[in-house]
């Protein structure tokens, strides 16, 4: 009984790391009422997926050990949260009139939690669960944490191998470290790697995909609540009659979605194509630049998370920004597009070269 206590209480101790930390850094950045909660929150879940991948590099070029690593980086994390939620007490914001939800959008909403739930069980208890990336994403977190290096063991054999000395063959593993970032989790709430990515996880991130979906819902249909949850709802039927096959790459984050490359094209690219499309109808300066900023972490973020998610964020910001400016003659979106997926051309112009 203790030790199923113990498991819960860290449970909900990383619970509350993975909604606070991401929350606390947004507000260093919004915490006078620019946006509402949620989009704070999506914001800041960019800034530290990046802050990660900024801590990340050097340490894994002077090869320093995890325990190191990890604690920088939770107490660069939990001091910037903390100024956060200080900067915003220190701003009351009047309270928010939003309209109770109808009839029929409290039906729309149970449809989609419960599709939602169900993928959530399906996923937990290991259906659709197989991939042979599992073995490399997993095998590179646990090695980290037996061997207490960065990089610096080989997971397939256990002997010492560095990455940095072999880059160009491995470049897509070491500038997107998504396994060391939940193997620094693992360790501090004492979670098995496997347990914490298949089990505790895909809750999680299932959760956050269908956020973002809804965020981008409520802007496709100019805020009709009613419209937006609908496409919600179905959207979730959709995607759980077709998550039926490994190959079907758009049911990957329903599938597996503790794997880079379900969770970076999944969620951090729409994410950052949710901040582009709200540029276009926002006309505060100082919330435009925000929105700017947020497309800039998104695409940091998604080089840490998967190789892949650059790829597509380069496509995705591409077209769409090819359309915004052909429409509204705006020729300085050129430039802040082209500095705010420098990232993304910076690692899929060394996937070229290297």
């Amino acid at each position: 009984m203790s030790a199923i206590l113990w498991t819960v209480i860290r449970v909900l101790a990383l619970g509350s790391a993975l909604v606070l930390l991401p929350l606390g850094v947004g507000y260093v950045f919004f915490h006078r009422g620019e946006f509402d909660r949620g989009l704070i929150y999506l914001f800041g879940v960019c800034a530290v997926l990046a802050l990660f991948e900024a801590v990340y590099l050097p340490f894994f070029v002077i090869g320093r050990t995890l325990s190191a690593m990890t604690a920088v980086y939770f107490v660069l994390a939990a001091a910037a949260a903390l100024l956060g939620f200080f900067l915003n007490s220190k701003h009351p914001k009047p309270p928010v009139a939003r309209a109770p939800l109808s009839r029929r959008e409290k039906a729309l909403l149970l449809a989609a939690v419960l599709v939602a739930a169900w993928q959530i069980v399906r996923t937990t208890f290991g259906a659709g669960t197989w991939n042979i990336d599992d073995a490399w994403y997993l095998g590179l977190a646990n090695t980290a944490l037996y061997t207490d290096d960065i990089m610096r063991t080989d997971p397939t054999t256990g002997f010492p191998f560095n990455y940095f000395e072999h880059m160009g063959a491995y470049l897509t593993y070491v500038f997107s470290p998504w396994p060391l970032y939940w193997a620094m989790f693992a360790r501090l709430f004492s979670l098995t790697v496997t347990v914490l990515m298949r089990t505790v996880l895909p809750g999680f991130f299932i959760v956050l995909f269908y956020y973002v979906v809804y965020r981008l819902a409520l802007f496709f249909f100019r805020g009709e609540r009613e419209k937006a949850l609908f496409a919600l709802a179905g959207l979730g039927v959709f995607y759980e009659l077709c998550a039926v096959a490994m190959n079907l790459r758009y049911t990957w984050m329903i599938c597996y979605p503790w794997m880079g490359k379900a969770f970076g094209p999944s969620i951090i690219c729409p994410l950052a194509l949710c901040f582009f499309i709200l540029i276009e109808e926002e006309r505060d300066a100082h919330r435009r630049r925000g929105l700017w900023l947020g497309i800039f972490l998104a695409n940091v973020a998604g080089c840490m998370v998967a190789s892949s998610s650059a790829e597509v964020s380069l496509m995705l910001l591409g077209c769409w920004g090819l359309v915004y400016v052909m429409r509204t003659r705006d020729w300085g979106a050129i430039w802040r597009l082209v500095l705010c997926v420098t990232p993304s051309l910076a690692l899929m112009g060394a996937h070229f070269m290297l």
